[in-house]
């Protein structure tokens, strides 16, 4: 082996020997060049790919991440308030920073693994989660470049899906939390903007289902502005829309009923109703006696006081309290005696309070109008009344609503049931031209087909006629030449013959 270095060596320098000195020279470039193209590239292809895995840090949150790196002994890279780490290092580092609650603050970007191409391997629900993070940070993002946020957290739920179409599905949802600069405030308006860039971010997110909250825990959608009459409008549009609910309610109930007695498609009602959206509250207080069939409580304590006093007094004197046991002589004495009794019961009684908070909204009453389709019926039409009355009856109407009208017309009502006609169905004229162009398809590849195929040239009889004065001249065809070599196999090898003949009886 060492022979053959050797002489390799000694060809390989006697090669060298023979070339000029620009060859030499321009073999040495080249091979320099060489040598730090492989390291060059060596190195980019060796050197760690650093991926994001925290941003939007404050700056003590930083120095408490990088501390804790060097600490476990991983490399990253502090650019601002985003810290990155070596790829293979990225779930480690966020596992272990998160058993140390770390960070405190900022997102943890899932964007960069996104941008890197790790989707390989992942599963259905893997992905899914990547990407709702993903969008949480992008909408946080953009929430904290709005005057006046110094941080965003957006939480996304998304609804679940079910396996039957008929279970019913939730819409999906979101919350954000805003932490605002001191001294600064929202308005109503600015809230609703926030909640409607979240709604449109989110496929099949209503911007009713997103919730604000501040710093404090304040919700702060639909908090009233007095400045510039947000909050009553917003009670406006409430009122509002339970009005319609009321009355679109009322009127389909009647519509389903009247239908019965005069047809599909041949009632219409309009429905007016007046609501009071005041609400009101009670505070009721009530004492009862514990002991049943009496109006006294149970004695508790009891207190009983007696006082009495005895005076003297003289002819035409003022009464004189003295010693009973001194007798006074020689003088007239009159004597008098008082009693003061007194006396204080404490009975416990139950005491019972009553908080009552009325409805949002009152019905008071309804205003009907029912079109009816046809010539007026005198006992239709009073029916018509006494049913809707009935049913729109208020508290004060004693059980018949006079605000009920009932008006005659002749259309022509829509059908439900009708049908359309078949010639008329989008899917039926699809079919047929679907139908029309395989047809035309069909033909004309069944036509190129025929075309393709060899015509049958009539066989020509290639017997010679006999001339005379010429000798007849025999033309053997390729049937006579076979019968020709299969008698002569039968002749010589009858053996053979016989058993190919039976191979063929039983082919057939």
């Amino acid at each position: 082996m060492n022979q053959q270095i050797k002489a390799l060596l000694e060809k390989l320098s006697g090669r060298w020997q023979q070339l000029e000195s620009r060859q030499k020279r321009n073999l040495a470039l080249a091979s320099l060049f060489f040598l730090l193209s492989v390291g060059v590239l060596s190195w980019y292809a060796l050197r760690p790919n650093y991926v994001v895995v925290f941003k939007d840090l404050d700056d003590s949150t930083s120095g408490e991440v990088s501390t804790k790196l060097d600490e476990l002994k991983i490399p990253y890279q502090l650019s601002g308030n985003t810290i990155k780490v070596p790829e293979e290092y990225a779930d480690k580092a966020r596992v272990q920073l998160a058993m140390n609650g770390l960070p405190k603050s900022g997102n943890i970007s899932y964007n960069d693994l996104f941008n890197n191409g790790n989707l390989g391997g992942l599963t259905e629900n893997e992905f899914n989660v990547k990407y709702l993070a993903a969008l949480q940070g992008s909408i946080a993002n953009t929430i904290k470049s709005i005057d006046g946020v110094k941080n965003a957290q957006v939480l996304i739920v998304m609804p679940e899906k079910k396996l039957f179409v008929e279970q019913s599905t939730q819409d999906a949802k979101a919350s954000v939390m805003l932490e605002l600069q001191p001294g600064t405030s929202f308005t109503s308006k600015q809230v609703a903007g926030i909640q409607q860039l979240v709604s449109h971010s989110v496929p099949g997110l209503k911007a009713e289902n997103v919730t604000v909250v501040d710093q404090k825990g304040i919700r702060m959608d639909g908090v009233e502005d007095s400045a510039d009459g947000d909050g009553l409008g917003a009670e406006a549009n409430r009122q509002l829309q339970i009005r319609h609910q009321v009355e679109d309610d009322m009127a389909k109930r009647l519509r389903n009923a009247l239908e019965r007695m005069v047809g599909v498609g041949n009632v219409d009602v309009v429905v007016n109703a007046d609501i009071s959206f005041d609400q009101t509250k009670t505070d009721e207080t009530t004492y009862s006696s514990p002991i049943q069939g009496s109006d006294r409580g149970i004695v508790v304590s009891e207190q009983k006081t007696q006082e009495s006093t005895q005076g003297v007094s003289g002819v035409g004197g003022s009464p004189t309290t003295i010693d009973p046991n001194i007798n006074v002589k020689g003088q007239s004495q009159n004597t008098s005696t008082s009693d003061k009794r007194s006396q204080t019961t404490n009975y416990e009684v139950n005491k019972k309070q009553t908080e009552t908070i009325g409805q949002p909204f009152k019905v008071n009453r309804y205003a009907v109008s029912v079109l009816v389709n046809g010539q007026p019926n005198t006992q239709t039409e009073a029916a018509i009344k006494d049913y809707v009355a009935t049913v729109t009856a208020g508290p004060s109407d004693n059980g018949k609503n006079p605000n009920v009208s009932v008006a005659w017309s002749t259309y022509q009502p829509p059908n439900p049931f009708q049908q359309q006609a078949f010639y008329q169905n989008p899917w039926f004229i699809g079919g047929a031209a679907v139908g029309v162009l395989l047809l035309g398809g069909g033909a004309i590849a069944l036509a190129r087909r025929k075309k393709e195929q060899p015509s049958v040239e009539p066989v020509l009889d290639l017997s010679v006629q006999e001339t005379p004065g010429i000798p007849k001249m025999e033309i053997e065809t390729e049937h006579q030449k076979m019968k020709k070599q299969i008698e002569k196999v039968a002749q010589q090898r009858p053996d053979e013959f016989v058993q190919l003949l039976r191979t063929w009886l039983v082919d057939e």
